[in-house]
């Protein structure tokens, strides 16, 4: 593999922000990402966006310990009542 090779794994599709929260799964096992509770229009939107792009960094660096967590971490925030007192599950933008 030119990777082992050269010890550099290039990961240009990757949002750069992800990287620090990874690590922080690498040597902490959670996840740093909590719910704003008192945002009505944002309903944990962002949280969720964190997620999904920490579980695919994961399955790209095969990573099924982060991969478990992101997914629970994700439940969680979809069951995470908001300030309007309602759950809200991901949503599609068109």
């Amino acid at each position: 593999m030119k990777e082992a090779e050269e010890r550099v794994v290039k990961l240009p599709e990757n949002d750069p922000s992800t990287f620090p929260l990874y690590l922080h799964f690498v040597y902490k096992r959670d996840f740093p990402v909590v719910a704003n509770k008192e945002l009505e229009d944002d309903c944990g939107q962002e949280e969720k966006h964190s997620i999904a792009k920490l579980y695919l960094l994961a399955e790209q660096l095969q990573n099924t310990g982060a991969k478990n967590a992101a997914l629970i971490a994700f439940v969680a925030s979809i069951f995470a009542s908001r300030k309007d007192k309602k759950w809200h599950a991901p949503v599609v933008k068109t």
